[in-house]
């Protein structure tokens, strides 16, 4: 399967996911990290922001409910909606009991190192969600030298 396949389905499983979530709905969390290509294997489920009450049956998709559904941060496609790279980032830290800690550092570093992103954007984000403490330990770990595994 070629890289254009590989993109083209991956686009296909999260605009399926956007229809029975809703025009509202928002991929986020590991699915956008996979949207990102911050993660080494592929979630088996689509991770999805959904309004409060939305169920499905469908095994594939996970819903994150939300009373309301984040503003900023969202990038508003065609297909779908996702979180915007510096959201995913804060929000694998604001949602400890969904995302690991270790995979919230691993992506941070990544996204950074990878010149995806900066910290300074990562950080204004935050600012922007009320989660700059949170997040500003593990981005000192990585600024200054240390490995945000320092942060801990």
């Amino acid at each position: 399967m070629t890289l254009s396949e590989l993109t083209r389905e991956k686009e296909g499983e999260l605009t399926r996911a956007a229809l029975i979530g809703g025009p509202d709905s928002v991929i986020c969390l590991y699915s956008a990290l996979a949207y990102y290509d911050l993660l080494d294997y592929e979630p088996t489920q689509t991770w999805i922001y959904v309004r409060q009450g939305f169920r499905t049956q469908n095994q594939r998709l996970r819903f994150i409910q939300m009373r309301e559904l984040p503003e900023k941060g969202i990038k508003r496609g065609k297909n779908f909606n996702v979180t915007n790279l510096e959201r995913t980032l804060v929000d694998c830290f604001s949602h400890s009991r969904l995302v690991d800690r270790a995979t919230a550092i691993e992506v941070l570093a990544k996204s950074i190192r990878s010149k995806k992103t900066t910290v300074e954007k990562v950080i204004m984000m935050a600012k922007d969600m009320n989660k700059e403490e949170v997040l500003q330990p593990y981005l000192d770990g990585i600024v200054f030298g240390g490995t945000a595994n320092d942060a801990r």
